[in-house]
């Protein structure tokens, strides 16, 4: 099952992708100068993601980490890959 399907059935994209998304937006630009193509950098990038979503949203530890962390990895491809890397 998609992570975004896993979201519709327990209803918490609202609830957890708008926060995701700010926490990337303060996270991204200190691994700017990273290799964003790198596996091991995108790892330690949805670390440092979910570790501060969990400090600043704490209502997000309700979400299973892996789940979450599939959620966020999820996102930074598509942040990455089509923004950033265009």
């Amino acid at each position: 099952m998609e992570p975004s399907e896993t979201l519709r059935l327990f209803g918490l994209t609202d609830f957890l992708l708008a926060p995701i998304h700010k926490v990337m937006e303060q996270v991204l630009p200190t691994f700017i100068q990273e290799n964003l193509k790198d596996p091991a950098v995108r790892a330690k990038v949805v670390k440092v993601i979910d570790a501060t979503l969990v400090t600043e949203y704490p209502a997000a530890a309700a979400v299973p980490a892996d789940l979450r962390q599939k959620i966020e990895a999820a996102l930074l491809v598509a942040v990455i890959d089509t923004i950033i890397l265009g």
